[in-house]
């Protein structure tokens, strides 16, 4: 059996009066579907915020590929948010600068940006093309542009 693609190894968060995870450990093979379940405020969320680095532990450790969370885990994975009121206050542009900054590899960064342009030299000429620009531009061809 190869070594766990994620370990999450007697996680603990605690906020003043609360234990929102209580040390909780696993371990995911590479491959694998896997799933948190539990009712509403057992520590689901914030494990994940914890393996997503959002969150820090109050103790324990999270390690990706054999590797306590760095960079590596950053460019690798990716976060599709439960809930989010940002596209209410955001424009598009900070909405891209925000999340390619904050969470992505170098060349989504570059694809982020360039959808941004995309979007502002399409929108005023041809409304229907901003669509297919700015998907083309922020997604690439996947030849590691």
């Amino acid at each position: 059996m190869s070594d766990p693609i994620l370990e999450v190894r007697a996680l603990l968060k605690s906020y003043a009066t609360v234990t929102a995870v209580d040390g909780v450990s696993f371990a995911v093979n590479e491959g694998i579907c896997f799933g948190l379940l539990g009712p509403n405020g057992a520590g689901k969320t914030t494990t994940i915020e914890i393996m997503e680095g959002i969150l820090s532990a109050s103790s324990g450790e999270v390690r990706y590929r054999g590797e306590p969370l760095g960079r590596r885990s950053r460019e690798d994975s990716g976060i599709l948010f439960q809930k989010t009121a940002l596209q209410d206050f955001l424009t598009v542009r900070q909405s891209l600068t925000l999340f390619s900054e904050s969470l992505c590899a170098r060349p989504f960064r570059r694809r982020a940006h360039q959808a941004v342009r995309a979007r502002e030299t399409t929108e005023s000429r041809h409304p229907q093309a901003l669509g297919r620009a700015a998907t083309a531009a922020a997604v690439g061809d996947r030849t590691g542009e």
